[in-house]
């Protein structure tokens, strides 16, 4: 695969994991008043598809089954990723006390996150020659 349908490919996969995690952030917060929880609730269910697409669509993995040394790997790249995403989203909702900041927050950090995941993940999860 060219060097450019894998930027498109990831690009459209990380496009569709923020509006997942958004979503579901909302969607959590329209059931439940809990910030905290809603927080965790998109971060899980963008991670999930994530996942799921960057094993099978932008690294191709070999090994097609699930693989626990994988997860582990690509969740601990996820935790510094994780928190460029939270601090941004808190901080523009703290300084601009605004729903609209707080989702364009989110935005920003999963964008930055997604650029520096790919990084972590192509030299140390999947260990691939993309």
């Amino acid at each position: 695969m060219t060097k450019k349908k894998i930027f498109f490919k990831y690009f459209l996969f990380s496009f569709f994991s923020i509006l997942i995690n958004i979503a579901s952030q909302e969607i959590t917060l329209y059931f439940y008043t809990n910030l905290f929880f809603s927080i965790i609730n998109g971060t899980i269910t963008g991670f999930i598809f994530k996942f799921y697409v960057d094993k099978k669509y932008i690294f191709s993995s070999e090994n097609t089954i699930f693989s626990m040394k994988e997860l582990f790997l690509y969740a601990s790249t996820a935790i510094l990723t994780t928190i460029i995403f939270w601090s941004f989203e808190l901080i523009f909702l703290y300084l601009f006390e605004s729903k609209a900041f707080k989702i364009l927050g989110a935005v920003l950090g999963l964008s930055i996150g997604f650029f520096i995941k790919y990084q972590l993940d192509k030299k140390i999860t999947f260990n691939s020659n993309v």
